[in-house]
């Protein structure tokens, strides 16, 4: 059941739903703008830096399920040294020297979860538009794995990217894929 409230606008009412309203698929806010036949919603999207903040928490989310599959992969023998292991050992093994060695392991954790921050935060500076689309995420994660893969790690002189692995380099691509999506989806259901 719906309720019409003249808005004063020429041709266009509010339209408040007691129940959920599907449009176009998607559960639509329950107040609604109803001009010419066609429903609006009355919100618009959040602030660039709200949206940047929360893409930036659900990119710290995305990197904690990274993590999680990356123990699996490295149990299973798939993956040999995970990324922020090699950086850690590798480039940063001066500033890690600083850090009690039963605290390197967690401080090598939250610097990939800080790297999940910050490029959730990236893909929160993308147009609403793209951000939503079904593709985006797992596309956008893909690109930081090969922007890691291409020029990150080549950079640092890390030994891994020199070497071939085909096993690891899909594994590390799946979780990137996972990264992507679950930030994607984290930020779909905020509706941002």
């Amino acid at each position: 059941m719906t309720e019409r409230v003249n808005a004063g606008w020429p041709q266009a009412s509010l339209v408040r739903a007691s129940h959920s309203v599907r449009l176009r698929g998607r559960r639509a806010p329950r107040l609604l703008v109803a001009k010419e036949d066609t429903l609006m919603p009355m919100t618009s999207e959040p602030g660039k830096l709200t949206v940047m903040m929360q893409a930036g928490s659900w990119g710290i989310v995305g990197a904690m399920a990274m993590s999680g599959t990356r123990t699996l992969t490295t149990e299973l023998g798939l993956v040999g040294e995970t990324p922020p292991e090699a950086v850690a050992r590798q480039a940063a093994s001066g500033l890690l020297k600083q850090i009690p060695p039963g605290n390197r392991g967690a401080v090598v954790e939250l610097s990939h979860w800080a790297f999940g921050a910050v490029g959730g935060a990236l893909f929160g500076l993308l147009p609403r538009s793209l951000r939503r689309r079904n593709w985006a995420g797992p596309a956008y994660g893909l690109l930081l794995w090969l922007g890691f893969e291409a020029g990150i790690a080549p950079a640092l002189g890390l030994s891994s990217a020199t070497a071939t692995r085909p096993a690891e380099r899909a594994a590390f691509a799946a979780d990137h894929i996972l990264y992507g999506l679950v930030l994607a989806m984290g930020l779909e259901r905020r509706d941002t």
